[in-house]
């Protein structure tokens, strides 16, 4: 059945005009203690509410992301998250998460129109949702935090 859901995946993006994709992020502050928890956003350009993804919730926080590249030169690339700290919401959790030092940081990403029907009334208008259609995730280290304000926190990917 994983293998239909790559299918799927692989199929959307040849299409002529694939549906928007979604980012959605996963960060894990004490991955050595409690490996399994885990806070999970997406970037709420498309959608302002939560999204459901495969049953669990993504918080929406404005977000930008870039460096994700696949280099080949042999250089390791170094993704940068700029994340808003509206309400010093962010930096609240790194007083209680030290810092997301070394915290495991998941990238997702997945077309609307596979995405879970409670997103929609009446389910997904437009597509069918599938939990087994998703692009690869992308995992990677905290590796530090480079700036910090009242606007926003950035931080650089390992």
């Amino acid at each position: 059945m994983a293998e239909e859901g790559k299918n799927k995946v692989a199929r959307s993006l040849l299409d002529l005009q694939p549906t928007a994709i979604l980012e959605m992020f996963q960060v894990y502050p004490d991955r050595i203690n409690k490996p399994d928890s885990w806070l999970g956003f997406h970037g709420g350009s498309i959608y302002s509410d939560c999204i459901t993804w495969q049953g669990s919730k993504y918080q929406p926080l404005a977000m930008e992301s870039e460096g994700f590249d696949i280099l080949g030169d042999g250089k390791l690339a170094r993704p940068k998250v700029r994340v808003s700290n509206q309400n010093n919401i962010i930096t609240q959790l790194l007083q209680v998460h030290k810092d997301f030092k070394n915290a495991k940081f998941v990238r997702k990403r997945v077309f609307v129109k596979f995405i879970d029907d409670v997103n929609f009334e009446g389910g997904n208008p437009f597509g069918e949702a599938d939990s087994k259609a998703e692009l690869t995730d992308e995992t990677w280290l905290m590796g530090r935090k480079t700036q910090e304000s009242k606007l926003f926190v950035e931080f650089e990917l390992n």
